[in-house]
């Protein structure tokens, strides 16, 4: 019948089971089928521990392809875990607007783990992506074949988010108006605080292969989109590499003519919006 999320209103949706067992300490479905909207029938099955309000949910929409979501609950702390074996994420664009319009699409191993208790919040995510594509409707983002790992921990308490995380990207060609990455190599690492108003980033090391490295530190305004202040340093940049790349496009943005570039240089930079 009717599923609700966050908020958000699903319909039409069917699950089927062929083989169901209920006793007093548990509900379970050993072999069953889940349809949602649009989609073909996936394989599922559950088990619900009526006690605890455990439970554990598998979908196998494919061969070797497979969504297993556990819930439990330990002294006092929900916590949920998602783990991901060769999942294709394109069948979250129907339950996820924002990943809709950028139509997104990736083969994903790894685990997402959220738990919820008096002491607050925790996410953690370590995600192992594949053939990741994407585009916006207005082309100012996309990336295609896209290989990457994502790490994330985070904590949050009396409303404010402390972060850390890593993305390394191994391959695979992006662009974000008005770079444009074609092999990928790059690494991120950063640390910070997150709240309603702003994001601050108060530790992060960018490695571009064969460009060199920069660390900064900035703080993004969420409700104007835009930086306060961003503070930058670099390592000895390749500019012959470096120029072309992370440069040009700007200048080029500007209406300036096109540069050559070559030689080293240590670029240091502080941005304050007033």
């Amino acid at each position: 019948a009717v599923l609700r999320i966050g908020g958000q209103e699903f319909s039409n949706i069917k699950l089927r089971c062929a083989q169901l067992r209920m006793t007093q300490q548990r509900i379970e479905c050993a072999s069953g089928e889940l349809t949602l909207p649009n989609t073909p029938p996936a394989a599922a099955r559950f088990t619900y521990f009526q006690q605890s309000k455990n439970f554990e949910l598998v979908l196998e929409p494919a061969k070797d392809e497979r969504w297993r979501l556990r819930s439990s609950l330990r002294q006092g702390q929900r916590e949920v875990e998602l783990q991901l074996e060769n999942s294709q994420l394109a069948r979250l664009n129907q339950w996820l607007p924002a990943l809709a319009a950028h139509k997104l699409a990736a083969g994903a191993n790894g685990k997402l783990t959220y738990a919820t208790g008096n002491a607050g919040e925790r996410l953690q995510t370590q995600i192992e992506l594949a053939e990741l594509s994407l585009s916006n409707s207005t082309g100012t983002i996309a990336a295609e074949k896209v290989a990457a790992t994502l790490m994330l921990d985070a904590e949050q308490s009396q409303g404010l988010w402390s972060w850390r995380g890593q993305l390394d990207w191994r391959e695979g060609e992006g662009y974000l108006q008005p770079l444009y990455i074609a092999k990928g190599g790059i690494r991120l690492a950063a640390q910070g605080v997150l709240d309603s108003r702003s994001v601050r980033i108060g530790q992060a090391k960018l490695a571009v292969a064969a460009v060199g490295e920069a660390e900064f530190s900035a703080e993004w305004d969420r409700v104007a989109s835009a930086f306060q202040r961003l503070d930058i340093a670099t390592s000895k940049i390749d500019l012959a590499k470096g120029g072309p790349l992370l440069i040009a496009p700007y200048l080029e943005q500007a209406g300036l003519p096109k540069f050559a570039f070559g030689g080293w240089a240590k670029i240091g930079a502080t941005l304050v919006q007033d």
